[in-house]
Parts: C-alpha cells; sequence; structure tokens
C-alpha cells in the first residue's frame, strides 16, 4: 500500500449535542446515559465485549447514540495520537518491551522506553521498567562537538570553564560528574590549577569538581585538540614546541676570506676596503641567520600556528529529549550573567515592586508566648516581632532591642511608654532570620497578642 497523506484529524461527533452521545450499552442495562467523556463512554463492560453487549434484541441495533459514542471515543483517540505524537504516560496502560511514552512535569519534558513486556503499574522511575530515551543514540555525556554555527541545544555547553550548579538543566550532568570523581581523578585538577593554567596557556582540559558546593567548572579549550590513546592523558595540555634551528658558519683566511656556511646561516658581502700593503683588499662581509633556511615553516606566522579553521567546542552534557523551554535556558543563564544575580541594577519597575513586597508583613505568623520581662525571643525568618498589651499606670512602657545573630553587639532599640492607665500599646518591629530580639516591659495589663509575622519573602519557611 502506498504512504497515505498527512489529513488533519477530526473528532466523530465531536459538536453532537450531548442527547446524541451515549455509554456503550448503558440502554441495554437499562440505564441509557448521554455523556461527552469519553473515559465514562468506554467504562462499562460492553465496551471490552463488542457490538453483541449493546444490541438491543426486540431493535436488533444499539441506539445510535451509543453508535455515536463509540465513533467518537476511537476518532479522539487517534486525533489524539496525531496531534501528541507520542502520547503521555498513563499508569493504568499496559506496555510493552520498547514502547515510548512521555511524561509532562510542568515545563520540563521527558520521554521514556519500556524495558519489558507485560508493563502495567510501574513508576517511570523504576529503572527496572523505563529508561529515558536519548536525543541522539551516537552522543554521550562528556563528547565534544564542534559546530561552524552556534547550537543551541540544551543538552550542550561551549567549553568555556563555565561552572555548573547541581540546580535547574544542569542537575544531572553534576550529579554523573560528582559519581565518577572518586574514581576518575585524572580527570580533575584544582581551581588553583585550571586557573593558572588558563592564565599561561588560555587553556584548560580538566574539570574542577567542588564537592562542598556540588559544582563543576568546564574545561575551557582554545585552539586544537590532540588524540592519545592513554585514558590518564585526558585534559592533558602539552605545550606549544618547535623544531630546533642549526647550522653553522665558518671562514679560513683572515683577509680575502672564502667563508662556508650551512642551515639556517648565510653571508652576504657588503663592501670592500683597502689596507696599508698595496695589493690586499680586504672584503667586509656580514653572518646572516634565517630560520626559514633550515625549515620553511619559520615566518609563515607571528606565533606558533599551524593552518586551522576555527570552530566551536562543545561538550555533551545530557542527551536526554529536552523541550523547547530548556533548550533556551542555555541563553537565558547567559543574558543573566553578571546582572541580576550581582546587583540588581537592571531590575525593572515590575521586579522592584516584587522585591519591595517580599519585604513586607504576610498574612502568616505563629503565636508566641510573653515570657518575663528581659526575655529574648529568635526570629525563626525575616519578618517582623508584634506585641499588643495593655498598661495597668501611667507612664509603664517597654524596651525593646535586636541583637546580631552572635549576639556581639545590640543593633538598635526603641522605647516607649504609656500615657495613661489601661492604655493599648502596640509594638511592632522588624528582624532578620536568626536575630535575637528582647523585651524588658512593666506593662501590668493584660497581653492582647504577642506573635511572629513572616515576610512575604520568608513565608514559605513557616512550618
Amino acid at each position: 500500500m502506498a504512504k497515505l497523506a498527512r489529513v488533519k484529524g477530526k473528532v466523530f461527533a465531536g459538536s453532537a449535542p450531548l442527547n446524541e452521545i451515549g455509554q456503550f450499552g448503558s440502554a441495554l442495562a437499562g440505564t441509557p446515559t448521554n455523556t461527552q467523556d469519553v473515559a465514562t463512554i468506554q467504562a462499562l463492560s460492553a465496551y471490552d465485549e463488542g457490538w453483541n453487549s449493546a444490541v438491543i434484541t426486540s431493535r436488533n441495533y444499539p441506539p445510535i447514540e451509543e453508535v455515536n459514542g463509540v465513533l467518537k471515543t476511537i476518532s479522539y483517540q487517534t486525533c489524539y495520537m496525531l496531534q501528541e505524537g507520542i502520547p503521555e504516560y498513563d499508569i493504568g496502560t499496559e506496555y510493552s518491551n520498547t514502547s515510548i511514552v512521555k511524561s509532562v512535569n510542568g515545563t520540563r519534558l521527558d520521554f521514556y522506553i519500556s524495558l519489558q513486556n507485560n508493563n502495567v503499574g510501574h513508576a517511570l522511575s523504576d529503572t527496572t521498567y523505563w529508561a529515558k530515551a536519548t536525543l541522539n543514540a551516537g552522543k554521550n555525556i562528556g563528547e565534544i562537538v564542534t559546530s561552524v554555527i552556534p547550537l543551541s541545544d540544551s543538552g550542550l555547553h561551549l567549553l568555556d570553564g563555565t561552572v555548573l550548579s547541581d540546580s535547574g538543566v544542569y542537575a544531572d550532568f553534576v550529579n554523573y560528574i560528582a559519581s565518577i570523581y572518586d574514581a576518575s581523578l585524572s580527570y580533575f585538577t584544582t581551581e588553583a590549577d585550571w586557573q593558572n593554567s588558563v592564565s599561561k596557556y588560555g587553556s584548560c582540559g580538566k574539570f574542577v569538581y567542588d564537592s562542598t558546593n556540588n559544582t563543576v567548572r568546564l574545561p575551557k579549550i582554545v585552539g586544537f585538540i590532540e588524540g592519545t590513546s592513554g585514558v590518564s592523558a585526558l585534559g592533558n595540555l602539552t605545550q606549544a614546541g618547535l623544531p630546533n634551528i642549526t647550522g653553522n658558519i665558518g671562514s679560513f683566511r683572515t683577509w680575502t676570506p672564502n667563508p662556508w656556511s650551512n642551515g639556517a646561516f648565510s653571508w652576504s658581502n657588503i663592501g670592500t676596503i683597502k689596507e696599508f700593503n698595496a695589493g690586499h683588499v680586504d672584503k667586509v662581509i656580514q653572518a646572516n641567520f634565517n630560520a626559514s633556511n633550515s625549515n620553511s615553516i619559520y615566518g609563515k606566522s607571528s606565533t606558533v600556528q599551524p593552518q586551522s579553521i576555527k570552530v566551536l567546542y562543545y561538550i555533551v552534557l545530557a542527551n536526554d529529549v529536552k523541550n523547547t523551554l530548556q533548550v533556551d535556558i542555555d541563553e537565558i543563564l547567559s543574558d543573566l550573567a553578571n546582572k541580576a544575580d550581582v546587583d540588581l541594577t537592571n531590575v525593572n519597575n515590575t521586579g522592584k515592586i516584587f522585591i519591595a513586597h517580599s519585604a513586607m508583613p504576610s498574612d502568616t505568623y505563629i503565636d508566641l508566648t510573653l515570657g518575663a520581662s528581659g526575655s529574648t525571643y529568635t526570629a525563626p525568618a525575616d519578618g517582623y516581632f508584634s506585641l499588643g498589651k495593655q498598661s495597668s499606670a501611667a507612664g509603664q512602657g517597654a524596651s525593646i532591642f535586636v541583637r546580631k545573630p552572635d549576639l556581639s553587639d545590640s543593633l538598635y532599640g526603641v522605647e516607649y511608654h504609656s500615657a495613661t492607665e489601661q492604655q493599648n500599646m502596640k509594638y511592632t518591629w522588624a528582624v532578620k532570620k536568626g536575630s535575637v530580639t528582647g523585651i524588658s516591659y512593666n506593662l501590668g495589663g493584660i497581653t492582647n497578642w504577642f506573635r511572629f509575622i513572616y515576610a512575604n519573602g520568608s513565608e514559605s519557611e513557616a512550618t
């Protein structure tokens, strides 16, 4: 059969009203059910058993609503496949060996291949039954890809010495590097040695792994890559070198010389002079040195430079299929470098409003018990302490101080006194996480409240 042309799929009875779509087998069961929901249409056992389970004997045919339901179900699933290409994972579906499904988690899109037949009910994280599909089976993590045009695949990164953290799209790569670190120390160097190599030679072919922060500094490679047959030599830098230059010169007479030379040396006659003895003319000669006489490669360039074409070197960080958003992450991170993550000077008005809003009190708070005068309290997050307490006589009040987290010094203090008896005194003061605040008071009335209010930006720290 010839290849079929791709035609836009349409759902049969997709625009039919509710009363014209029926659950298959419901009429014969005595409970005719109208529904547009595909799952409900095929929910009864009659759908598995076929037409005979829906045929009403007196009519010898199923209701037209149920025929619409069946055809809608079939065409709906077909259109779904034409639209999605690869279906989303369904925990109730039975998959066979090499079945492919996709998983959508927010903006992340991953593809998985079933490793076994009769695969049903197993989570995609179960590596006995599922494996992540690869973008290109010919590419492995750590390979170098060269290109004469910039590449934006998020599975690649320029070998430019960037430090990658264990978050976002680089998490899997950083964790992979961490897993091979102890067994493959020859691939790594220290941060100091990496910087020294780049400073001297412009390149370093080794990784730097920071186990404390779980970060990886990529190699920085410019120039030429040389092959090796030894794993232990991977990433080693071979310094530039040139062949030796040799030659010699000589003369066997003091006047009218008859010199010889070879290699990089030569002679040239630049003039003659007459000496005091008549008939004797001495020649003035000059010894010359030219490396190209020894080897023609000298003089071709001002540096050690074989013939070359410049390309971009990329390292394969991941071979998982990525979605469009993830492909753009590299460029987004590059655009943000030395900007918003440094001094926030380029934040727009929306960002400024967000930052200011983060410091404001949120709706989340915890009630505290006010201790005796002089008691101290530690801030669980950035936020505000708030106290409402009555006086029992005029002149009563409270003195509040805030110390640094290490208790070394008081940051600031406030003091309030009541003017009258039974005056409601209210105190609210800002604190940083870990700061210690103390309250000395002689207010003799009731305590209306004592609480800690989380700032909007630290609300997530509430327990």
